[in-house]
């Protein structure tokens, strides 16, 4: 009970307490596109064998100037490194934010181009 009420008390204070004058500022976002990569190490009881990944992303990003909000789209693709055949997922997500809560949610498809899952 009292992890939430201190997680309902920093969120009020991060989205409500403002140290300057914002009607002197433009309420302008910030822009980027960017380009990230990523080694995965997957290991889980049901696999025989444990897999590593290689991934890249291509993200679109807003980043609000002075309240705490942020947007992301990404596609990207990951890699096996260790298959016996050539394995590649395509994949596409997306992130919104406000405040300290922030969702997402990524989709890939795995294939050797014979099957996928």
């Amino acid at each position: 009970m009292r992890v939430l009420a201190l997680v309902i008390i920093l969120f009020l204070f991060s989205t409500t307490n403002h140290g300057q004058d914002t009607t002197y500022y433009k309420h302008e976002s910030y822009k980027e596109i960017s380009l990230s990569g990523g080694y995965s190490f997957s290991f889980s009881e049901p696999n025989q064998k444990n897999f590593h990944l290689l991934e890249a992303r291509l993200q679109r990003q807003v980043y609000s100037r002075f309240e705490p909000v942020l947007g992301n789209l990404n596609l990207g693709f990951d890699v096996g490194l260790n298959t016996q055949r050539f394995l590649i997922g395509p994949r596409a997500g997306f992130l919104a934010g406000y405040g300290i809560i922030i969702v997402g949610s990524d989709i890939v498809c795995y294939t050797d181009l014979k099957e996928s899952t």
